[in-house]
């Protein structure tokens, strides 16, 4: 637990073309300085609204090749430690939110039970 007055959790939502424009030419430089900064935190994930088949078959608009954009992803994954869930559409997206936001909560649940109430932790964690 980094902070009990801060649990940090983060999850950022792409469609399928914008994490294709996040990760070619001038959007890059941008993206990877946002996921530098998501590595600080507790957790962070990105949910994307489409299938990785969909990557594979280059089903997006722009020229850049299937193995060039999944190489992309799996680096994030491996050299960032970014958690990447491939959601389907927008309602596996948020059903994906749901599943996640309960997880970490429990997780903060047990932490406060286990640790206990302290002179530097908050009666009530919520």
């Amino acid at each position: 637990m980094a902070d009990w007055r801060n649990p940090t959790f983060i999850l950022e939502r792409k469609t399928l073309d914008d994490l294709i424009d996040s990760l070619v030419f001038d959007e890059r430089d941008r993206f990877l300085r946002e996921v530098e900064k998501m590595r600080q935190l507790r957790f962070a994930g990105l949910l994307i609204e489409g299938h990785r088949d969909q990557v594979a078959g280059a089903e997006y608009h722009s020229r850049a090749t299937p193995e060039s954009m999944l190489a992309s992803v799996d680096a994030l994954t491996v050299r960032t430690g970014l958690h990447i869930f491939w959601c389907g559409d927008h309602e596996g997206a948020a059903r994906q939110v749901e599943g996640l936001v309960a997880q970490f909560a429990k997780g903060i649940e047990k932490d406060w039970r286990r640790i206990g109430v302290g002179d530097d932790c908050p009666a009530n964690p919520y």
